[in-house]
C-alpha cells in the first residue's frame, strides 16, 4: 500500500499519484492499495471531500482505497476543534467514523476496503505522555469502549456463526460438532445455542427462517467422553504391552 496523507485533497492526490504510479510501473512494480489519512482538524473539506477523493482515486487508478489513518476526539474540545463537522463528543466521534465507513462502502465497484483507526487504545495513563491525552482513542478515561467502537462491531460475525455465513443456524452446529475437542469446546456450544437464529441477515436463509429448527442438545457429550476414556485406556494398555 502507498499511504498518502491528504485524504480530502484530490488536487494533491492526483498530482502525487500521477507522478508516482507511472514511475513504479515503468520499473516493473505497482501498488496494490492506496491509503489515506483523514483527520478533520488537519484536512479541509469534510466527509464530502473525502468521498470525492476516494471515488476519484478508484476511478482514475483502478485501485482499492482505504482510510489508513482516522482519528477524532471524543471529549474536551480545544479552540481549534469547536467548528468541526461533528461535535467533539462520543456521539460525534461515532458519527465521524460511521460517515467514513459509509463513504468507503459507496466507492464504486467495491473498491472501498475500510477504515483503520490510528492509536485506538490511547487513554490517559499515569506516568505516560499519551498523545492528546487519549482524546483521540476509542476508550474513555476509565478504559471503557466509546460508542464509536460499535461502528466496527456491526461487521463482526454473530457469536456462534462458526461458518461465517451471517446466520447462526444448524449448519454452525455441524461445524462445532466436527471441531469439538480441537477447535471448539462446550463453551462454544453454549455461545451457539444462546445466539441461535441471530445473525447479520447476509446469509442465504436469513434469521427469520431459523425458528423451524430445533436446537440440538449435546446429550452425546457424556458418551463421547466415555469413548475417549476407553480409547485412552486401550492406548495405555497397548503402550505398556509394547514396552
Amino acid at each position: 500500500m502507498i499511504h498518502h496523507d491528504q485524504g480530502s485533497r484530490w488536487d494533491r492526490t492526483s498530482y502525487y499519484f500521477n507522478n508516482l504510479l507511472p514511475r513504479l510501473q515503468a520499473n516493473g512494480t505497482d501498488v496494490d492499495v492506496i491509503g489515506y489519512s483523514y483527520y478533520p482538524i488537519y484536512h479541509p473539506g469534510g466527509i464530502a471531500a473525502v468521498a470525492q477523493n476516494l471515488n476519484n482515486t478508484a476511478a482514475a487508478y483502478g485501485k482499492p482505497v482505504v482510510i489508513a489513518e482516522a482519528g477524532y476526539p471524543s471529549r474536551n474540545p480545544t479552540s481549534s476543534e469547536r467548528n468541526l463537522e461533528f461535535p467533539v463528543t462520543e456521539a460525534g466521534q461515532q458519527a465521524y467514523l460511521q460517515a467514513l465507513v459509509d463513504a468507503l462502502q459507496d466507492v464504486p465497484n467495491g473498491l472501498g476496503m475500510g477504515v483503520f483507526w490510528w492509536y485506538a487504545e490511547a487513554r490517559p495513563t499515569s506516568g505516560l505522555n499519551v498523545w492528546q491525552g487519549g482524546r483521540y482513542g476509542l476508550f474513555d478515561q476509565n478504559g471503557h469502549l466509546n460508542d464509536a467502537a460499535s461502528v466496527y462491531a456491526q461487521f463482526l460475525p454473530a457469536p456462534g456463526d462458526f461458518n461465517d455465513d451471517g446466520i447462526v443456524d444448524a449448519a454452525d452446529y455441524t461445524v462445532w460438532r466436527n471441531g469439538l475437542g480441537t477447535l471448539y469446546d462446550e463453551a462454544d456450544y453454549d455461545l451457539w445455542k444462546d445466539n441461535f437464529g441471530s445473525g447479520t441477515g447476509t446469509g442465504s436463509g436469513g434469521s427469520a427462517g431459523m425458528a423451524r429448527y430445533a436446537v440440538p442438545e449435546p446429550a452425546y457429550l457424556g458418551l463421547l467422553a466415555f469413548g475417549l476414556v476407553c480409547l485412552l485406556r486401550h492406548d495405555l494398555r497397548r503402550s505398556r504391552f509394547s514396552a
